[in-house]
């Protein structure tokens, strides 16, 4: 697997602008909808409003699983500062 999921907190605002490509890029959407990037081209993420249930099982926590499955390390390179 060579590419990874990011979790970040809710209140995080992540802005992705494209600089540069040698190839096409593309951003995907929960593996559904697919389009096709540009130099220039920004995309925006924010939290959505609506809540939803999550299952929890008490044994292990979510990036106690994600650590597992995925070989994280543990270490975090994000920035809190950011949005």
């Amino acid at each position: 697997m060579t590419v990874r999921p990011l979790v970040v907190p809710g209140e995080f605002k992540l802005k992705l602008t494209l600089v540069e490509k040698s190839d096409i890029v593309a951003a995907t959407i929960d593996g559904q909808q697919v389009y096709e990037l540009s130099i220039g081209d920004v995309i925006n993420i924010t939290s959505y409003e609506k809540k939803f249930l999550l299952v929890i099982s008490g044994r292990r926590t979510f990036f106690d699983r994600m650590h597992a499955k995925l070989n994280w390390s543990g270490h975090s390179n994000i920035n809190p500062n950011i949005g």
